[in-house]
């Protein structure tokens, strides 16, 4: 809290007031938030847990995109089957290409076979309390499509076998074609 309120002393005193406020909204996630407000007034994040040098943040949402396209490209492959010798032609293929090929990945994790607790419990806690976790979530995916259940819809109550209606599930696809889909 002394960290958030100095950065707002310096950038922005009239928001001293609401820190308080701001730290009971966000229990348990203080150092998220605390870099959220150094990102937004371009503020170098102190280090209040000894963690050492804190850069890497600058550059953590492009490593993070890079990350996360390289583990969907893993699933993907394994799921397809691959066998040892076509991954050693796809490796070689993917040296001398001129350009990624474009592709649209998706991966799509069902909540129809959870109990309907279970699945209840787990939409809410995608959603968060007034749909906060699921607006940060779908800030954090720009470029990519994240579609869930709402909490209490009957799609996770009535589990028909036709899947029409409202998704039952969690659905997360990116073109990796586009540059959007790729960041």
């Amino acid at each position: 809290s002394d960290l958030i309120r100095e950065v707002y002393r310096e950038h922005n005193p009239s928001k001293l007031e609401t820190v308080d406020t701001l730290l009971d909204k966000y229990v348990g996630q203080e150092q998220d938030l605390y870099l959220m407000i150094c990102k937004k007034y371009g503020v170098r994040a102190k280090d209040p847990e000894g963690l050492g040098d804190m850069d890497w943040l600058n550059t953590a949402e492009e490593q993070l995109a890079r990350l996360i396209e390289s583990l969907v490209s893993v699933v993907v492959l394994h799921g397809s089957g691959l066998q040892a010798d076509d991954a050693k032609r796809l490796a070689a293929w993917e040296e001398v290409r001129p350009r990624p090929p474009p592709s649209r990945l998706s991966h799509r994790f069902e909540l129809g076979a959870l109990p309907v607790a279970q699945a209840e419990q787990l939409v809410r806690g995608i959603h968060g309390e007034n749909n906060v976790k699921w607006r940060r979530l779908q800030e954090r995916c720009d470029g990519a499509e994240v579609k869930a259940p709402v909490s209490g819809m009957p799609a996770i109550q009535n589990r028909d076998r036709n899947n029409s209606g409202p998704t039952r599930a969690l659905t997360v696809t990116s073109n990796s074609g586009s540059k959007k889909g790729r960041e």
